[in-house]
């Protein structure tokens, strides 16, 4: 089971040095270049050599902010490759939905093995998940997931129904994320399916 938070450890002390230097590297361009300013207003004449250096060090602050800039950006798109690749391979349904509009924001490949029906269909319809809950367990399905959406917890076990008219069991735990603010703003979880068919029992949510 994917557990919030375990994705992308390995790469918070490079994060958190990447922060450093996009702080400090505007910054000493900021002071390199005021001290030639004030040095104008005044009416300083520095010597060609100053004006050489700090010309110099204003191009190498340039050029090392970019370069973290393209770092940070290829780092972004290795973890997000490393997390596709993980959740391609996850024999568990790994769903993320927006809290507010209960919209699903990504899902993984296996919501077609269980569901019966494609990913691409859920995300360009993002809340049709909806309409694969059993008829009999919908409504309390979503208020539970609605209740989540506050509680940030949700923990159930009920059916859904496959294209092809079979009803097939699933147990689906979700975790909140919260904002800066502490507000639950994304819900993730997982989703595992019951391959033998049940019928005649009400979910347990």
């Amino acid at each position: 089971m994917v557990r919030p938070g375990i994705l992308g450890k390995e790469a918070r002390p490079q994060n958190k040095a990447g922060v450093v230097f996009s702080i400090l590297i505007p910054l000493l361009a900021a002071i390199l270049l005021f001290v030639v300013i004030q040095a104008k207003l005044r009416g300083v004449q520095l010597p060609d050599f100053v004006i050489f250096v700090e010309a110099l060090g204003f191009v190498v602050v340039i050029l090392a902010g970019t370069w973290f800039l393209i770092r940070g950006v290829r780092e972004h798109r290795e973890s997000e490759e490393r997390y596709r690749q993980m959740a391609s391979h996850i024999q568990e349904i790994f769903w993320m939905l927006d809290a507010e509009s209960k919209r699903v924001l990504e899902v993984n490949e296996a919501y077609e093995t269980i569901t019966g029906r494609t990913r691409r269909s859920l995300l360009d319809n993002p809340t049709s998940y909806e309409e694969i809950i059993h008829p009999e367990d919908r409504v309390h399905v979503l208020a539970r997931l609605d209740e989540a959406t506050r509680t940030g917890k949700f923990d159930g076990r009920f059916r859904i129904t496959l294209p092809n008219g079979d009803v097939r069991w699933v147990r689906v735990h979700g975790f909140p994320m919260r904002n800066a603010a502490g507000k639950i703003w994304r819900l993730v979880g997982t989703a595992q399916g019951h391959y033998r068919t049940e019928t005649g029992r009400r979910s347990s949510c």
